[in-house]
């Protein structure tokens, strides 16, 4: 049976986001060594094939990893994804970690948010534009790793 190139990109992407998760587990964990369980919220844009199929596999990742996995569905609502964002990295039961999109660009905006709340975030699927200069990953923002940048 053969894949098409698309195919093989989005199992790359997902698969992507399934080892991301691993290795924010085992780089973080010494942190929260103490912690319950290490938190980590997944941001998507909307519901669709592509976006489930990211969801479940994050999940099923999490299930392996012993890590508490919160979903949040902007709806496609780039306003409601940043209330999201601030809302999982505020209070108590705040999250260690966000992987999200650059869902109509705010990317830089959610970084600045992750970075203020002294959480991790990890930018997926999707580049910041060259203009928002945020520079590397960890360059300006000590939170920040995993970004895409935008060929020139």
């Amino acid at each position: 049976m053969a894949f098409s190139a698309i195919t093989l990109r989005f199992c790359d992407r997902v698969a992507g986001g399934v080892v991301f998760l691993g290795l924010l587990v085992v780089l973080l964990l010494p942190v929260t060594a103490n912690a319950k369980s290490f938190k980590v919220a997944l941001f998507i844009p909307g519901q669709s094939s592509f976006w489930n199929l990211v969801t479940n596999f994050m999940e099923a990742a999490a299930d392996d990893l012993d890590v508490d996995l919160r979903v949040y569905d902007a709806k496609s609502n780039h306003f409601l994804m940043v209330k999201q964002v601030e809302e999982a990295i505020s209070g108590p039961d705040k999250v260690d970690a966000i992987v999200f999109q650059n869902f109509k660009k705010r990317g830089p905006a959610i970084i600045k948010l992750a970075e203020a709340a002294h959480v991790y975030a990890y930018l997926f699927n999707s580049p910041i534009e060259k203009e928002a200069d945020i520079g590397r990953p960890r360059e300006k923002y000590s939170s920040s790793f995993g970004l895409n940048r935008q060929q020139p």
